[in-house]
């Protein structure tokens, strides 16, 4: 509630009532708007007044006087040329106003603007998206409005007074219902004026009645879609519209409740082509609308009492329907094209869809016609070889296809059939009919006939028949049809896999073989051909199909009949034909590389086509693939893919690589001594290439290879089993691709010495010396495949070079042997061990001055005492006797002095001990420990026992143990004697002193 005091209330009181004056001389200004707005483009100037049109531009809904459209203006020109004859006003020609005044408007007086502004007017410049337009206000005033890439849209009745107005660049304006008589804009310009100009251009669009005292001029825009185009009214001094010259760029689209152009009265008419057409004919319907008219449809309805179709183009028919055919009229004209299925009346019934009032009726007779022909048909004519088809047969009057209708009052029979060759044009092969009889009844046979073809190739197939026919005035004739040519596309069913021996080309070959077992076929990688039989279906031989194939896995395929045609010169192209593999054994192998043939060959001896030089590069089996797609150039024309096993393809030969023989010590080997082997063994193709399915073949099939040695003179060459530790693997995926074999304990053992008898039980055996095999050599020889009832004809497969054996490597093969020779010496000091290694030369040991590997240590010892003279009564404690010195290895078979060093026992007094013999050991293995041998004893002097204190401690070289003792072969030995001094010299020829010069007793010599 609004609250004053005082002088207000009279204040306030003024206001309103200056504002409702105002208010009250606006509605008294814009009442009757209508006399400014007349019609679509007009001017209220009757003397000098202009519309310019250049090029296409158009004014829809100007008044129509007399067939006439006008303009209010005193002028009309087109292009600036007076005499032109434009085509302006909704395509016709725009007359100036002349002596019809009333296309005029009234001049507005702008002077009511001088009571302007109130509050909320602007006088400024309208300024978008500033919150000048407002939801609740309806008037406004501006020194200008210029839109430029906008859209504004006012409250419903509003009214813009403006000095300049301008709309650019696709701009829009409009209120908000989009009615023109809701938006009125005055412009306040200078009529007289050249530069003062109300403009529309670039696409603008508005939605109003624009009132400008300055000229208006419109104009298109350069871009797709930039048509200028105003909504309502436009009224002005000049009007200028600028089109673009091929195409309509801008429009007066007149729309508005103060003017309504007058509606013409349509005329329908109905012209038919033929009054009285066959049934034969096509009946031509042309519907004619008068006057012109922009824009129409005619609704028709047709009675037809056989039926028939009809078509708005001539070209696709349709069944009539029960309801109205809607018909665009274009140029004033619609058509129709009507067919009849038979002979009688035809009614038309047609009308404006807008218009029910605007209507025309029209009727004719259809004719029959005299004329029969015989059709034969089929739902399919693209026909698998030798299956049976099914043909209808009818006959029909009218020759044309589209037009042909049932000959209701034929009866009689099919006779016969024949067969025209097109492509091949020459065949030993007829279409069969079944010979069952056909009758055709009423102009249809009562059934199909049923035939096949048992060939490839396009045929014509054609029908004879005879029979009765009852014309249209009741009369009978006898009549004998031929029909038509019926065309005819057959393929073959399918294609028969059948390999062809390697050698003689004219010959199939089951060729089954898998991995598993089977016939064998060829080498991998090796050239084969196939030949590819085109068949005719047979009802037995069509088994379920596996993977939408047919599996050709029996020899009956190949023995079935083929499609002869198929394979003449003549004959449809095969360039589509396709063969692939993939794999069929063994299981989870590779399929590798597989190439189709090269060259196809069309052979009419064996009846099909010979695909040559085929080539897979594994082992096993594959399944061979065959397709031909699009026959004849049809999508629905493809043969039935097939396939076939075809097989065993086995390794073309072995290869041993990596092989190699490692000698344990520089060159040469003691027998028994552990040395390097190591081979792979791979399978490969014809062309060079490792195989990887090998090692998936069933062991069977698989071959194994034996090692073998050579060794001696090579004319006594012996081969045994003193080979041990090389066992070659079987083949394994293990091994990928090859087998593998690796081992550094690979030993040739000794000659057993089968005269040796042990003393004791439980002894071990000794060896024999023989060698040396300087050229010992090892080989790996292919064993041959086992024969049996499932192999029939195992395949051969050998080394690269054609051989059956391979040689691994060479070894220097010696039987050796570690001697310790015998030692003396003063009582109490340390003697050294002689040692060497020595082999056996083929008739005695001999040093072995090639070795400077075999080791020994003082601390790997045994001993024995053999003698110990003492004094009585001993009563101190005395230390074993010991070897001791580091690990040594031998320099040109022997061990240097100092190396290998003896100690006897020895007690706190030295004086106890007189003399002693002591027999040592250097331990090489556990296994060759001299018999008998323990750990200790009660008591050193006494014990005659083998003394081996530390049990772990050899050098682990049991090759070079011998059998010394007669006990069997085993560690070396030597006896050593402490308390000799000179030898054992017989006769004493002076007095010898010991180290301390002293006399040494008689008593001390040995």
């Amino acid at each position: 509630m609004l609250k004053v005091k005082g002088n207000n209330i009279f204040k306030l009181w003024l206001m309103v009532c200056l504002l409702l004056m105002s208010w009250n001389s606006i509605a008294q200004a814009e009442m009757n708007v209508c006399k400014y707005f007349p019609g679509t483009a007009q001017s209220w100037n009757k003397d000098k007044s202009e519309f310019h049109g250049n090029h296409r531009i158009l004014v829809s809904g100007s008044p129509i006087i007399n067939n006439k459209h006008y303009l209010g203006f005193s002028s009309v020109l087109q292009d600036n040329n007076p005499s032109a004859e434009n085509k302006f006003c909704d395509g016709n020609i725009c007359y100036p106003a002349s002596e019809n005044s009333h296309l005029y408007a009234k001049e507005k007086d702008f002077s009511d603007m001088q009571s302007w502004p109130l509050d909320g007017d602007h006088w400024g410049n309208y300024i978008p998206d500033a919150g000048v337009i407002k939801p609740t206000q309806r008037r406004y005033a501006f020194n200008t409005f210029d839109l430029t890439k906008q859209e504004v849209i006012v409250p419903n009745g509003t009214v813009i007074y403006t000095k300049r107005f301008n709309m650019a660049a696709n701009s829009y304006l409009s209120a908000e219902s989009g009615k023109p008589d809701d938006l009125i804009i005055y412009v306040d310009g200078d009529s007289e004026s050249p530069t003062d100009i109300t403009s529309l251009s670039k696409g603008s669009t508005l939605k109003g009645l624009l009132y400008s005292k300055a000229k208006v001029d419109m104009s298109n825009g350069l871009g797709e879609g930039e048509i200028t185009q105003v909504y309502g009214s436009v009224t002005a001094p000049d009007l200028i519209m600028n089109g673009s010259s091929s195409t309509i760029k801008t429009i007066i689209h007149g729309q508005s409740k103060c003017f309504e152009p007058p509606k013409p009265i349509y005329e329908l008419a109905i012209t038919l082509a033929k009054q009285s057409p066959t049934l034969c004919d096509e009946q031509i319907v042309t519907f004619n609308v008068t006057p012109d008219i922009e824009k129409a449809d005619i609704a028709v309805f047709l009675s037809m009492v056989s039926g028939g179709q009809y078509s708005v183009d001539g070209k696709t028919f349709i069944d009539i329907p029960t309801d109205t055919i809607s018909l665009p009229v274009q140029n004033n004209k619609a058509q129709l094209w009507l067919r009849s299925n038979d002979a009688g009346n035809v009614t038309i019934n047609a009308h404006l869809s807008s218009d029910e009032s605007v209507k025309a009726n029209s009727n004719y007779d259809v004719l029959p016609a005299d004329k029969l022909y015989l059709v034969a048909s089929t739902v399919n004519d693209h026909i698998v070889a030798g299956k049976p088809f099914d043909v209808d047969v009818e006959v029909k009057q009218c020759s044309a296809d589209f037009t042909q209708k049932t000959a209701t009052h034929f009866n009689g029979n099919v006779t016969s059939v024949s067969t025209d060759y097109i492509q091949p044009k020459s065949g030993n092969v007829k279409a069969e009919w079944d010979n069952s009889p056909v009758k055709i009844t009423n102009g249809k046979g009562e059934k199909s006939l049923k035939l096949h073809y048992s060939d490839a190739g396009k045929i014509q197939l054609k029908v004879n028949a005879n029979g009765v026919f009852e014309d249209k005035k009741g009369n009978k004739q006898d009549i004998t049809l031929t029909s038509n040519g019926l065309d005819l596309y057959f393929r073959p069913w399918t294609f028969a896999v059948c390999p062809l021996t390697l050698y003689s080309k004219d010959k199939i070959r089951t060729a089954d073989g898998t991995a598993s077992g089977g016939e064998k076929f060829t080498q991998a990688g090796a050239p084969f051909d196939v030949l590819l039989k085109p068949l005719v279906w047979v009802e037995s031989l069509d088994k379920p199909k596996v993977n939408n194939e047919y599996n050709m896995f029996a020899q009956e395929y190949c023995e079935a009949s083929v499609t002869e045609n198929f394979l003449a010169n003549d004959a449809p192209s095969i360039d589509n034909l396709k063969v692939s593999a993939t794999l069929d054994s063994p299981k989870n192998g590779v399929l590798g590389d597989f190439y189709s043939g090269d060259n196809q060959v069309k052979n009419t001896i064996l009846k099909g086509i010979v695909i040559q030089h085929n080539h897979w590069d594994d082992v096993g089996s594959i399944n061979y693939h065959v397709r031909l797609d699009n026959y004849m150039g049809f999508d629905d024309m493809d043969v039935d893919p097939s396939y076939c096993r075809i097989g065993r393809f086995y390794p073309a030969y072995f290869q041993l690589e990596n092989n190699s023989v490692t000698p344990a010590i520089n060159g040469f080997t003691y027998m028994n001594q552990p040395f390097g082997v190591s081979f792979n063994i791979g399978a490969y193709n014809n062309n060079g290439k490792i195989v990887t399915n090998y090692n998936g073949f069933a062991r069977t099939l698989q071959n194994t290879f034996i090692p073998e040695v050579v060794y001696g003179n090579a004319i006594t060459s012996e081969k045994d089993n003193r080979l041990k530790e090389v066992i070659v693997p079987l083949w394994s995926k293990i091994f990928g691709d090859s087998i593998k074999f690796s081992s550094d304990t690979v030993k040739f053992i000794r000659k057993k010495d089968v005269d040796f008898i042990p003393k004791e039980e439980g002894e071990r055996t000794a060896s024999e010396p023989d060698g040396p095999y300087k050229n010992w050599q090892l080989f790996l020889r292919i064993k041959p495949l086992p024969t049996s009832d499932n192999l029939e004809n195992p395949e051969v497969v050998d080394w690269k070079d054609n051989t059956n054996i391979q040689l691994v490597g060479t070894n220097d093969l010696r039987y050796g042997r570690m001697v310790l020779d015998d030692a003396s010496g003063d009582l109490n000091q340390t003697l050294t061990i002689p040692l060497r290694v020595e082999y056996w030369n083929g008739s005695e040991f001999v040093t072995n001055t090639d070795d400077s590997i075999s080791r020994f240590d003082g601390a790997n010892y045994c001993y024995q005492v053999i003698q110990a003279v003492v004094k009585p009564n001993i009563s101190t404690p005395v230390k074993p006797p010991y070897t001791d010195g580091e690990e040594h290895t031998v320099f040109w078979g022997r061990s240097s002095s100092g190396e290998l060093l003896a100690h006897p026992i020895n007690s706190l007094n030295k004086n106890e001990i007189i003399r002693q013999k002591i027999r040592f050991w250097q331990r090489l293995s556990k296994n060759t420990t001299p018999n008998g041998a323990v750990s200790r004893v009660e008591n050193i002097l006494t014990d005659k026992s083998i003394v081996c204190p530390r049990e772990t401690n050899t050098s682990n070289q049991p090759w070079l143990s011998y059998n010394w003792r007669d006990f069997g072969d085993e560690d070396p030995s030597a006896t050593v004697t402490f308390g000799v001094y000179h030898g054992n010299d017989r006769i004493i020829y002076r007095d010898e002193v010991n180290k301390d010069n002293k006399p040494i007793p008689y008593v001390d010599y040995q």
